[in-house]
């Protein structure tokens, strides 16, 4: 039996994490421009996620308004480092206006495609955060492998396409899935899984 009944998402609403003032403000901004974002609850999975790993270098593809970005930022120590890139400048200068809220130094936000500045990199990261445009997880995903550390993670948004696959359906979109599940499930420089929470996450650990 799957999760994904419509009843399950309605109860899980009423127990979502507290959002402090800026969250909501960047989600609200996000969902009347139409910009995607995470919720609360894989907000909160991602800073547990940080917590455990004693994270304190990120990196982040795909900024939107930079929702992810301050649930992340929260789980850093002091004197930690987060790269965000995004390609949108529209979503850069919204996302720098919230990062002035925030208070903090760690966040460095990039202005960028992806691929160009993963290339010139040479910094290791504890966990990488990828929730950019499905065509460039092709061209990502070995750059990430190269910049996390041995026992870092690599995280992926949207694994699930809302929580709902159909492994007989032959449209391009599942069919784009199926490819970049196969990508990840199959290197064999990665421990991975899928875990069905939200819109789906995808964790490969480092070897």
């Amino acid at each position: 039996m799957t999760i994904y009944r419509q009843d399950v998402f309605d109860y899980l609403k009423t127990v979502a994490p507290e959002e402090d003032s800026l969250l909501k403000e960047i989600r609200k901004e996000a969902a009347e421009l139409g910009v995607p974002a995470i919720s609360a609850a894989e907000g909160k999975f991602l800073f547990l996620l940080a917590k455990l790993m004693n994270a304190k270098k990120v990196l982040e593809l795909g900024t939107g308004l930079g929702y992810s970005t301050v649930w992340l930022e929260r789980a850093l120590p002091e004197l930690s480092k987060l790269v965000t890139i995004e390609r949108e400048e529209q979503y850069t200068r919204l996302a720098a206006e919230h990062f002035k809220k925030v208070g903090s130094n760690v966040i460095e936000l990039i202005e960028s495609e992806t691929t160009p500045v993963l290339e010139q990199m040479d910094d290791e990261f504890d966990i990488c955060f990828m929730d950019e445009y499905k065509a460039f997880y092709f061209l990502d995903l070995e750059h990430c492998i190269r910049l996390v550390r041995p026992g870092g993670l690599i995280l992926v948004h949207n694994a699930l396409e809302g929580g709902w696959v159909e492994p007989e359906e032959n449209d391009l979109d599942s069919e784009e899935l199926k490819k970049w599940h196969k990508m990840f499930l199959s290197n064999e420089k990665l421990e991975t899984m899928i875990a069905p929470i939200g819109e789906g996450f995808m964790l490969a650990r480092k070897i």
